[in-house]
């Protein structure tokens, strides 16, 4: 394919003449509404095909074509036919090109190849094309423009290198368009768009959408139903969908807003950034995510799933579970259980009312204003500085080689366990036993009010503080 299409531009630059020989090709076709249409086999830069009110197929061609070989040039002309094959319930077109023989008994497309012996040809196809606007319509067409408005029957275009303008079409099904250009303006249906290296814009959709286009850029504005796209190496942007949206798309950077459904997102080494959504899943390995709004109607956990970039959530509702190894977490306004885990990372939440749970490995733990009833936290090495904005009932934190401070208002009731093994104790608890060795260790114990809360820390060389405001 690529030596075919290096050929035709090779004989373009060598022979710039304009082609002088040119046949006119003019057909109508009467139709009845009942009938859906098919076009096959049309290809033209110059090529148009619109929609009108008449009950009839109008086609108007005007295809130019030159050789080295005149005497092929007409003989090419003459063979190019419209075939009509018709039924009660269908019309079909095909536009069917000739297979010219050179010498040697090479096939016209053969002939392409021998370029650089001297050998050329040149075509060039334009006109319009008209049909009903309310039957159903499948177009094969290839670099050609495509230009409809108020279509009401079915609608399938396939082709390759096409500009493609739609608006106001309220059916539209399938639609494949490699190395082009889409935009769809107030249509509907149950679009299935596949391509690839395409700038597609699809803007106030009644339906729902399936877009595969890999290498593309993809605007989606105000869409009814729900959404998928399959993409990779994209620039994405999605604002405003009716239900579900699905993205699944490598290297690529994603901005979604107003999500009426759950947002379900696959982005390798991408930037995501998504704001308004019922609910939220992500695996985002080594991409940026900056997550908000989420309102929890979904009734799903936000699972937000990372590798080494950093992950923000703010104003979130619903139990929450990451997993970032090595990645900044930074958490905001969460309502609901949080579940951290990761290797090497700085972890920060503010106001998060919910319980907490973080298993790290060396990673700086600091929570603000945290109203839970459980406190979970495992660590290795570096910092824990949790302060809690309501009294716990359990609490359990372990950090090996790291500090912990942990600050309370008053109201815990419960057994108190603080143990280390070679640092220091610092507290204000009314605990009955406290002790603090020579060169460091000690344990503070006992019990504080009749409930049946438990508070648990443990460190080996980390200093504790625990201080009731």
């Amino acid at each position: 394919m690529k030596t075919i299409a290096f050929a035709v531009a090779a004989s373009t630059m060598l022979f710039v003449n304009t082609p002088d020989r040119h046949r006119t090709i003019e057909e109508h076709y009467a139709t009845t509404p009942s009938q859906s249409i098919e076009l096959r086999g049309f290809t033209g830069s110059r090529m148009k095909v619109r929609c009108w009110d008449k009950n009839e197929v109008s086609i108007k061609l005007d295809i130019s074509f030159s050789s080295s070989n005149e005497r092929d040039e007409q003989k090419y002309l003459d063979a190019i036919t419209l075939k009509k094959t018709q039924q009660e319930k269908s019309l079909r077109i095909d536009y069917q090109e000739p297979e010219i023989t050179t010498r040697g008994g090479r096939s016209f497309w053969t002939w392409l190849y021998s370029v650089f012996s001297g050998s050329y040809t040149r075509k060039e196809a334009e006109g319009e094309i008209f049909v009903p606007r309310t039957n159903a319509l499948t177009a094969e067409v290839r670099y050609g423009v495509i230009e409809m408005e108020g279509m009401k029957g079915a609608l399938s275009l396939l082709g390759t290198g096409n500009t493609v303008n739609l608006k106001d079409c309220a059916a539209l099904g399938e639609v494949t368009n490699d190395y082009g250009k889409v935009k769809l303006e107030r249509c509907g249906g149950n679009l299935r768009l596949s391509s690839k290296s395409t700038t597609i814009v699809l803007d106030r959709f009644e339906g729902k959408a399936d877009i595969d286009a890999e290498y593309s850029n993809i605007t989606v504005l105000d869409i009814t139903q729900s959404l998928s796209i399959r993409s990779t190496s994209a620039t994405i942007k999605v604002d405003n969908v009716g239900g579900d949206a699905t993205i699944r798309s490598d290297y690529t950077t994603l901005t979604v807003n107003d999500i009426k459904g759950m947002l379900t997102v696959a982005d390798k080494s991408g930037m995501i950034r998504a704001k308004g959504m019922d609910g939220v899943s992500i695996d985002g390995e080594y991409s940026t995510m900056e997550i908000a709004d989420v309102s929890g109607k979904a009734g799903k956990a936000i699972t937000l799933d990372g590798q080494s970039g950093s992950i923000t959530l703010a104003n979130a509702s619903g139990d929450v579970q990451i997993n970032n190894p090595y990645g900044i977490i930074d958490l905001k306004d969460i309502r609901g259980n949080v579940e951290v885990r990761s290797k090497s990372s700085n972890i920060r939440a503010a106001r998060v009312t919910g319980d907490w749970s973080s298993a790290t490995e060396y990673s700086q733990v600091t929570l603000r204003d945290l109203s839970a009833k459980r406190v979970t936290v495992s660590n290795s090495s570096s910092p824990i500085d949790i302060q809690l904005k309501t009294a716990p009932t359990d609490v359990d934190i372990r950090n090996e080689y790291g500090t912990v401070e942990l600050s309370m208002p008053p109201g815990f009731s419960g057994e108190v366990d603080i143990n280390v093994t070679y640092a220091h104790i610092e507290t204000n608890l009314p605990l009955s036993k406290k002790k603090s060795f020579d060169g460091g260790g000690g344990y503070a114990m006992g019990k504080i009010g009749t409930g049946n809360g438990k508070l648990s820390i443990e460190t080996n060389s980390g200093n504790v503080k625990v201080m009731q405001r």
